[in-house]
C-alpha cells in the first residue's frame, strides 16, 4: 500500500495553520492540527482547542463525520505524532484504528521521552502506513514551549522589555509611562495570551501596581496568565492588585524558605498561593524556581519585571528567547535604570547574544526578538 500522490507539505501547512488557533488555550498540551481527506479531498478538519477537550485527530474526524463522509480508509495529515497513552483524553491511535484509517502523515515525533515513537509503532502494527517528519521544523517551532517543558520539565522563558534608543526602562526619576507606543502595549498583551504564566519582582507591583492580566484586542476570549511574583522579604501590600485574589486567574508568590509566617497569612487568600523556595545568598534560587513551576506544569512564563529581575534570570541561563520594543526615544542620564541590571559581563565573547534574530516594526517602535544564547563562558538555557 502506498502514499496518493499529493503535496503534503501543502497539507501541512494547513494543519500548522489549525494548530495555530489552539495557542493560548491548551497549555501545558502541544499545539496540534489535523486534516483527514478521502480521494484527495479534505472531508475534515480539526485543532486541540484547549486543555481537558478532545485532540485535534478526533475533532477532524468528528468534523468529517458531521458532514455525512466516512473515515474509512481515509489519509490523516497531522502536526504531531498521535498520542498513545491515556491522559486527560483516551489514546487517539486507538480511534484512528477503530475509524480504519488507512494512511497517517506526521510532522514531528513526540518529544516526550517516555512516549516518542510509540504512537506511530502502534499505528504501523495495526496495518496503518505511516510518512514522518513532513515540515519538521516547522512544526518543532510552533511547540518550542511543550518541547522545552516536556524534555527538561521547567518553563519555556522568555523576556519582554520596551526601552528607549539609549535603554532605558524608565527616567532618573523613575517615570516609565509610557515609553513605548498603543501598538506595542497591544503586542505585549498579545503575549500575555500566548504565555501561561507571567512573572515580575516585588519591586515591579511596588511601583506600578500591574494587574498583569490580558487585555489584547484581538481576541474575543482572553486566555489570562497565571501571574508569579518573586518576593524574597514578602513586600507586598495586601492591597496590590496582583494579591487582591479578584483577578482572572491565580497568583503565586515566591518567597524565602524562612519567611515571617503572619506576612504569609497576610497575603494567603483564595486566588493567592505563597510558595517557600530555598534562597542563595539571601536570593531566591532561580533554579528551584523553575523547578517548582515545571512541577505546577508551566509549559511556557514571560518574564516583565526590572532589569534585577532580568539579570537574575539570564544569569541563571534559564532565558529562552527576548521581545525587546525599542521607542523612538532617548532619556539620557547614567542614573536612568537599564533594561538589564546585575553585574553583566567582562569581556565581549561572554555576552548573552540572540540568535535567529527578527526585527520590524511596531507602530513608530521597533521590535526585535530572537532566541537567547549566552557567550563562551556562560550556561545558556
Amino acid at each position: 500500500m502506498s502514499f496518493p500522490d499529493l503535496d503534503y507539505e501543502v497539507l501541512m501547512r494547513r494543519a500548522l495553520d489549525l494548530a495555530a488557533r489552539g495557542t493560548g488555550y491548551v497549555h501545558p498540551n502541544p499545539l496540534v492540527g489535523a486534516i483527514l481527506l478521502k480521494d484527495g479531498q479534505i472531508i475534515g478538519e480539526g485543532y486541540h482547542h484547549e486543555v481537558g477537550q478532545a485532540h485535534a485527530e478526533i475533532n477532524a474526524i468528528r468534523a468529517a463525520k458531521d458532514a455525512g463522509h466516512s473515515p474509512e480508509g481515509g489519509l490523516m495529515v497531522v502536526t504531531l505524532e498521535p498520542c498513545a497513552h491515556f491522559g486527560r483524553t483516551p489514546p487517539c491511535v486507538e480511534a484512528l484504528v477503530a475509524e480504519k484509517i488507512s494512511h497517517v502523515v506526521i510532522g514531528m515525533i513526540d518529544p516526550n521521552p517516555a512516549v516518542s515513537g510509540r504512537g506511530i509503532g502502534y499505528l504501523r502494527e495495526n496495518g496503518i502506513e505511516v510518512m514522518e517528519r513532513v515540515l519538521q521544523d516547522e512544526c518543532a517551532a510552533i511547540n518550542e514551549a511543550f518541547i522545552k517543558y516536556i524534555t527538561k520539565r521547567t518553563p519555556y522563558t522568555a523576556i519582554k522589555s520596551a526601552v528607549t534608543l539609549d535603554g532605558k526602562i524608565a527616567t532618573r526619576t523613575g517615570k516609565s509611562q509610557w515609553i513605548s507606543g498603543p501598538e506595542s502595549l497591544q503586542f505585549a498583551h498579545r503575549l500575555r495570551h500566548e504565555y501561561q504564566a507571567i512573572m515580575v519582582g516585588a519591586g515591579t507591583v511596588l511601583a506600578d501596581n500591574p494587574r498583569l492580566t490580558c487585555r489584547w484586542e484581538g481576541i474575543d476570549r482572553p486566555s489570562h496568565p497565571l501571574r508569579v511574583v518573586l518576593d524574597g522579604k514578602l513586600r507586598l501590600p495586601e492591597d496590590a492588585h496582583v494579591v487582591s485574589g479578584q483577578l482572572p486567574n491565580q497568583t503565586i508568590v515566591v518567597t524565602a524558605e524562612d519567611a515571617d509566617a503572619a506576612k504569609i497569612a497576610r497575603l494567603e487568600k483564595p486566588g493567592v498561593d505563597v510558595v517557600r523556595l530555598p534562597t542563595v545568598d539571601g536570593c531566591l534560587d532561580f533554579g528551584e524556581v523553575m523547578r517548582h513551576l515545571g512541577e505546577r506544569k508551566i509549559a511556557s512564563m514571560i518574564i516583565e519585571g526590572g532589569g534585577t529581575l532580568i539579570a537574575a534570570a539570564l544569569e541563571a541561563g534559564v532565558v529562552d528567547r527576548a521581545y525587546v520594543v525599542v521607542a523612538p526615544k532617548i532619556f539620557g542620564s547614567q542614573d536612568a535604570r537599564s533594561f538589564v541590571g546585575g553585574r553583566g559581563v567582562d569581556e565581549v565573547d561572554d555576552a548573552w547574544q540572540l540568535d535567529d534574530v527578527r526585527v520590524g516594526t511596531i507602530g513608530r517602535d521597533v521590535l526585535i526578538e530572537g532566541r537567547v544564547r549566552r557567550g563562551k563562558k556562560g550556561p545558556s538555557a
